[in-house]
C-alpha cells in the first residue's frame, strides 16, 4: 500500500469510496483535457472521491459540485490565471480558495483571480497539511 493511501485510510474521520476503473480516470483527463498526476490516478483508482476532516476532495461523483471534471472546467473560466495543465483537487469555499495539482504532482492554490502559488509537492503532502 503507498503512503498516500495509508494516510487516508488511516485518517480518523476519513470517508472514502471505492475506486474507479483506469478507463474512467482517462474519461475523467478527457473530460478536463489534462493529465492526472500519478498520486491523483492511484487515488481515484483506490477511492473515488474523498472527505478528510471536512476537505472533500475531487474526484469521480454525479455531483457536479466534487465532480473533478466539472469543477475543473468552471474554475479554468473563473480563473485566467490558470490553464490546462491543472485540475482542479478541492473548492475550499472560504474566500475564493481553490486547491490545484498538475501532472506533475505538485500541489498550488489560488484565491479569486489570482496568480497559483505553490503550496506542496505531493497530494499526499496536502493530504497530510489536513490532518494537523
Amino acid at each position: 500500500m503507498s503512503k498516500l493511501i495509508d494516510k487516508i485510510k488511516k485518517c480518523d474521520g476519513a470517508v472514502f469510496g471505492d475506486g474507479i476503473s483506469t478507463d474512467e480516470i482517462q474519461k475523467l483527463e478527457k473530460e478536463t483535457d489534462t493529465l492526472f498526476a500519478d498520486d491523483y490516478k492511484e487515488y481515484l483508482q483506490t477511492f473515488k472521491i474523498a472527505a478528510i476532516n471536512g476537505h472533500e476532495l475531487t474526484g469521480m461523483s454525479n455531483s457536479n459540485r466534487l465532480r473533478v471534471s466539472t469543477v475543473t472546467i468552471d474554475e479554468r473560466k473563473r480563473n485566467i490565471n490558470v490553464n490546462n495543465d491543472y485540475y482542479v483537487i478541492e473548492v475550499t469555499n472560504i474566500d475564493d480558495i481553490i486547491i490545484w495539482q498538475d501532472k506533475n504532482g505538485k500541489i498550488y492554490m489560488t484565491t479569486g483571480e489570482g496568480k497559483l502559488k505553490e503550496l506542496h509537492s505531493s497530494l499526499c503532502d496536502y493530504i497530510s497539511s489536513l490532518m494537523h
